[in-house]
């Protein structure tokens, strides 16, 4: 019997993943599917497009994930890419934004 069927090739690349990062916890689920050889992956990665879903209010999913201490810097860093500084008014934000800011090896 012919093969007739297409074999459906899955995308696992850390940019179809990105896709699908909706949530807190589908960001958690992407940081933890992240492995020490994908950094130069990551590093080439882009959130932008993102900015709905990945912003400063994912502090806690970043501070609480079990990811290396380097993977989480690239992380951060992207986010400060598409994340603007918050306005001064906003103290809660601004103490968000600081923290990605001090994860990401700035301040």
């Amino acid at each position: 019997m012919p093969a007739t069927k297409t074999e459906v090739v899955k995308d696992n690349s850390l940019t179809a993943r990105l896709k699908n990062v909706k949530n807190p916890q589908t960001l958690a689920d992407f940081l933890k599917g992240i492995k020490d050889d994908d950094r130069e992956e990551l590093n080439a990665l882009s959130f932008k497009g993102m900015e709905s879903v990945i912003n400063i209010g994912l502090v806690a999913v970043l501070e609480s994930a079990e990811i290396s201490e380097e993977i989480k810097k690239i992380v951060v860093q992207k986010m400060l890419e598409i994340c603007k500084e918050p306005d001064k008014k906003y103290a809660e934000k601004v103490e968000k934004y600081k923290k990605l800011q001090a994860m990401a090896g700035i301040v």
